[in-house]
């Protein structure tokens, strides 16, 4: 009777000791989505595949998918700008609290104009940091992301998203100015 409790219990091990060495060993990570930030690309509670060792070999590229560490937890996002970019952010300090909104260089030239007849409004030219990522949200009025967190350390981010659906079917992500 004893034998074959050790027996379990030994079996038990190894099979928790091969899942352990296969998540280590293993490229590929399932998640799920939680919330509404990325809608319509991806839902909440869809589920999705990450490869967590996609950069090891490829450069981190404009309207990729990734996978982040942020401060209180794993993000999805879509890589809007990398170290080096520059765009334009009309900021709002209003009741203490900052809106930062990604200005197209198309609208450059009319929010300018605008900007006499909004006081609390101020346009900004932002640059990402090398060695830093900005990162946004495809539904932009539910996501929290880089216009309220700031760029964030390329050494933050976890995986590529591999079933994402390419940046043409996703909502447009206005142009940057690059370099």
């Amino acid at each position: 009777m004893r034998a074959r409790r050790w027996t379990k219990r030994l079996l038990v091990a190894a099979l928790l000791t091969a899942l352990g060495v296969f998540h280590l060993l293993c490229p590929w990570q399932i998640g799920v989505v939680s919330g509404a930030s990325m809608e319509p690309s991806f839902r909440s509670h869809q589920i999705i595949l990450v490869d967590r060792r996609y950069y090891g070999h490829h450069p981190l590229r404009r309207g990729d998918v990734i996978i982040l560490r942020a401060d209180d937890g794993v993000l999805i996002k879509r890589v809007y700008a990398l170290g080096g970019d520059s765009f334009w952010t009309l900021v709002n300090a209003d009741d203490g609290v900052l809106y930062r909104d990604i200005i197209e260089p198309a609208r450059l030239t009319r929010m300018r104009r605008l900007l006499p007849l909004l006081p609390s409004y101020r346009l900004v030219r932002l640059t990402v940091p090398p060695g830093m990522v900005y990162v946004v949200g495809d539904n932009t009025s539910a996501s929290v992301d880089s216009r309220q967190f700031g760029p964030v350390p390329i050494a933050a981010v976890l995986g590529r998203v591999r079933n994402a659906p390419p940046l043409a079917e996703a909502p447009p992500l206005t142009t940057v100015a690059h370099r």
